[in-house]
């Protein structure tokens, strides 16, 4: 395929891939899936994953040694890349990153390396206005989320008690029914 160069958008500093046999981006997409009583399924939700790109290649000559380093450092210090080949791709971290040296490239080494997308978020701060209940004045600065809770009053000791619960007397009622003989039950006997 040809050259390629990988730009570090932390530092500026730039690598040439003298050989890249392949670049694969892969554009993967996870859907949700519930099935129904009728054995069919039902999507209801799409959402984009990372792109990732796996590329390939050889690194060969007198700056091999050096180039394998800055990569290694660009993975250990997550720097974001931008890539340039048959593709572009920019703003991407090396997720995965494979050597091998052997006699078939002297010196330097061939390479497997994985490319993907990062995305950064920034958190947003939101003033909000909101008016005090008691002063019916707006108040500045108060944060995005509020509780409201009942002050603790103390009653004392309580015991527990079937008042006001209608299961529970229907339960005891039925537990004395059985029991006591009630004629509504027949005789125990």
């Amino acid at each position: 395929m040809g050259r390629a160069k990988l730009k570090s958008l932390e530092d500026g500093e730039q690598i040439e891939l003298d050989v890249v046999t392949e670049e694969r981006p892969e554009f993967n997409t996870d859907v949700s899936d519930h099935p129904i009583e009728d054995g069919a399924s039902v999507t209801d939700h799409v959402s984009l994953r990372p792109i990732s790109v796996p590329i390939s290649g050889i690194v060969a000559g007198e700056g091999a040694a050096d180039k394998i380093a800055t990569l290694r450092r660009w993975r250990n210090e997550r720097h974001r890349l931008k890539f340039t080949g048959r593709n572009i791709f920019k703003n991407y971290a090396i997720s995965a990153l494979q050597t091998e040296h052997d006699a078939g490239v002297g010196d330097g080494f061939r390479f497997r390396l994985e490319l993907q997308q990062v995305r950064i978020v920034k958190p947003a701060v939101v003033e909000l206005v909101t008016t005090d209940p008691v002063a019916e004045e707006p108040t500045a600065g108060v944060q995005a989320t509020t509780t409201q809770a009942k002050e603790t009053e103390n009653k004392g000791r309580a015991q527990f008690s079937n008042v006001g619960h209608p299961a529970l007397g229907q339960v005891e009622q039925q537990a004395a029914d059985r029991y006591a003989g009630h004629p509504a039950r027949g005789q125990v006997g």
